[in-house]
């Protein structure tokens, strides 16, 4: 379930708003996995620039808590402990399970941070010969997979899964996490602008006056074309895709998103773009139209003005939320069907 085809980030011309003598840093790094680029703008360039830094930071320590490639992460320590005793946590990354939980509930289990007990059974790296798991393999995965068997205790500020082997992976949140961290780092007064992006990732921030960030929604099966354009300024979008990591097997392509239902990989659509309040939920909602597809996914998402989605399936038809459909300005030489799923 680690999402992501990325965002492309056209940010036309970085409008400077109306305070034209404002000073812009940009700044980037790889972090958790992927490039994380943040720009702020403000009157002042020395605190603009300390934000910045302090911005980066946070997405360090996101990382430092969650990330289950560090053996010292809480996250780490969770699964480590699968079957044998509950783990006490930080309320960070309390929250951030049970945020994952109630996008479980709300759609309908598609996503699913407990997917992690299928790791392994698919290899998307390229490093051996790809192959489809046995049915008895992936049933027998399954039985360590389900997000009702997370047990959270908010009052002892413990999480515990109670069967060995169960795993659990924030990666389809993680990056919104951190994205949301690092702004709320950056909205302070000084700072009139600001966008923070994490691969497939991004939220904005603008003082009210100061024009919005335009950016550009790639297609998900070309690299070198966009679907279209669209203006944000307090708001998260995000976007997961199929077509970037993958395995071709006796001619058939299989995406490295998984259905944490079935054990096997989602079909039926290539790319979901999200734009919600927070990029957190931005993040996992994208995962999960990935799995449900555009009929369902659509109906299950919560009715706005909360989040909006564009998702395209694998005919390369659009599926629009209402809200947004009237939002995605054409890019030049449009390229696929457009259908809106009203």
């Amino acid at each position: 379930m680690i999402p992501r085809f990325k965002i492309l980030f056209l940010i036309v011309g970085l409008i400077f708003g109306v305070h034209c003598r404002s000073a812009r840093v940009g700044q980037a790094e790889t972090l958790m996995g992927t490039l994380v680029e943040i720009t702020a703008e403000g009157r002042d360039h020395k605190l603009v620039e300390a934000r910045v830094a302090l911005a980066f930071e946070e997405v360090r320590r996101v990382d430092r808590l969650i990330s289950t490639f560090r053996e010292d992460s809480e996250l780490s320590r969770i699964n480590r402990a699968a079957g044998v005793a509950p783990v006490q946590v930080s309320p960070e990354v309390l929250e951030a399970i049970e945020r994952s939980l109630e996008v479980s509930r709300l759609s309908d289990g598609a996503f699913d941070i407990s997917y992690a007990a299928l790791g392994g059974l698919w290899d998307f790296s390229g490093e051996k010969p790809a192959r489809v798991p046995e049915a008895a393999e992936i049933a027998a995965r399954l039985k360590r997979v389900g997000w009702r068997r997370i047990q959270v205790d908010r009052s002892a500020g413990t999480v515990f899964l109670p069967e060995a082997g169960m795993r659990l992976d924030l990666g389809a949140i993680a990056k919104g996490y951190a994205v949301d961290r690092a702004l709320a780092a950056l909205k302070v007064p000084g700072v009139d602008r600001a966008l923070v992006t994490a691969g497939g990732d991004l939220r904005a921030f603008t003082r009210p006056g100061e024009k919005p960030w335009r950016i550009g929604i790639q297609d998900p099966a070309r690299r070198d074309r966009l679907l279209g354009e669209l203006e944000i300024q307090n708001q998260a979008v995000a976007t997961s895709g199929q077509y970037e990591r993958f395995v071709e097997i006796q001619g058939r392509r299989y995406g490295h998103i998984l259905d944490p239902r079935t054990g096997r990989p989602a079909e039926g659509v290539l790319g979901a773009t999200v734009i919600a309040g927070e990029a957190w939920e931005a993040d996992a909602w994208a995962t999960a139209l990935l799995v449900l597809g555009p009929e369902q996914g659509i109906k299950l998402l919560p009715s706005p003005p909360g989040i909006e989605a564009l998702i395209v399936d694998a005919k390369g038809r659009w599926h629009a939320t209402p809200g947004l459909a009237g939002r995605i300005q054409p890019a030049p030489s449009p390229s696929v069907p457009f259908l809106f799923r009203l």
